[in-house]
């Protein structure tokens, strides 16, 4: 018989679902499917660069809630699941939501919330996912490194595939037939989250929903940052969208991140001063220096 690796053995089958997870839904399906609706965007609905810009920003909400997102699953059980539950309903939503952009040509609101269904979808299994590697990893310490070298590899290689198709996928078929493609991945999260490939037993005392708020009272202040960090994304998400005024958005965005940077400061600064300043220096070198992406 042939032999299994030792880390496969310990991870069972968590490893694919990691490989789908980070590879298919994050790597291809984030990397094509967000190139294929800026020209959705462009071509299909015919709008301007700096609007599609603001939906763009606006959309991006959810990558902002992955703290939140990740004690909220930590804290409530749905269905009796603390994770497998999360990931069926935010694979489910990304289906739809690219079935929706594969069919139909949406007014610019609707499109902004099915790409933020689409952004939750990938952030939501991204989150779960990172944790249950961080909770293997400390289970087997051994072999933590393969798996973070494992998911690194493959991000790596699937993103360096998307980047090198993804121009010529929308060139040769339009925007929409890639969109809808892009449902395949969701279906690669979709049923083998249903098959049980995410590691986790039921709740036997759960038969829909069990709250467990252990985790908010644990750190107050951490998990303040965490709700304070949701409520101001989705306050600057509706201002890309209902503002038109350039000052006045910049106002609020400068007045959103002040509050964010103060509260995570006094936040982490409890737990230990370094962390405190060491996240408020991130904080503001990611606002100060501007990327190119």
């Amino acid at each position: 018989a042939p032999t299994i690796p030792a880390w496969q053995a310990a991870f069972g089958n968590f490893i694919p679902f990691a490989v789908l997870t980070y590879g298919v839904n994050q790597s291809v399906a984030w990397a094509i499917g967000g190139f294929a609706i800026r020209f959705y965007m462009k071509d299909v609905l015919g709008l301007d660069g700096a609007t599609m810009g603001r939906l763009t920003t606006a959309a991006g909400l959810p990558w902002n809630m992955k703290p939140f997102m990740g004690m909220l699953s930590d804290g409530i059980a749905f269905c009796g699941y603390h994770r497998r539950s999360y990931i069926v309903v935010a694979a489910a939503g990304g289906f739809a939501s690219y079935i929706l952009l594969g069919t139909l040509a949406l007014p610019a609101a609707a499109l902004v919330v099915v790409m933020v269904v689409i952004n939750l979808s990938v952030s939501t299994t991204d989150v779960i996912v990172d944790g249950k590697a961080a909770e293997l990893s400390r289970e087997v310490p051994k072999h933590a490194s393969d798996l973070q070298s494992l998911f690194w590899g493959v991000s790596a290689i699937f993103g360096l595939a998307s980047s090198s198709l993804k121009g010529a996928l929308v060139e040769w078929f339009s925007p929409q037939k890639v969109l809808l493609s892009m449902t395949a991945c969701s279906v690669s999260l979709l049923l083998p989250a249903l098959w049980g490939w995410m590691p986790e037993e039921r709740l036997p005392e759960a038969r829909c929903c069990r709250a467990k708020l252990d985790q908010f009272r644990k750190h107050p202040s951490v998990s303040a940052v965490a709700v304070l960090m949701t409520v101001v994304s989705t306050c600057l998400s509706s201002v890309q969208v209902l503002v038109s005024n350039t000052q006045a958005r910049a106002i609020i965005t400068l007045l959103c991140a002040a509050a964010v940077a103060a509260q995570s400061y006094r936040a982490l600064n409890q737990i230990t001063p370094h962390l405190g300043r060491t996240a408020l220096f991130i904080f503001l070198r990611q606002c100060l220096q501007g990327g190119l992406g």
